[in-house]
């Protein structure tokens, strides 16, 4: 079993950039650290990329550039399945889940 010490992070964001296929960039240089007990809330204006940054923490999509470690493992080479395991997504939309 893995133990998180409690100085590391349980979530590390390191420089993750994601461009969209048509071009768009959503998320430009991203650097977040999150540490155990913390309560984070994520907001912004419609289209500036809050989506795209929980995509990229849970799988559903991978950064065009940078790392993102959770437990202190990079997620780059996890499965969508394996990263459910440590990190959820409930939708706004209930219809959407």
């Amino acid at each position: 079993m893995l133990t998180i010490s409690k100085d590391l992070p349980l979530i590390i964001i390191e420089d993750v950039d994601y461009v969209y296929p048509n071009g768009t960039v959503a998320l430009k240089n991203i650097n977040l650290n999150v540490h155990k007990g913390e309560m984070l809330g994520i907001m912004g204006k419609n289209g500036a990329g809050k989506t795209t940054l929980i995509r990229t923490l849970n799988g559903l999509i991978r950064p065009t550039s940078g790392d993102i470690y959770i437990n202190n493992e990079n997620t780059n080479s996890k499965s969508i399945a394996e990263l459910s395991k440590n990190i959820g997504l409930i939708f706004q939309n209930p219809s959407h889940q």
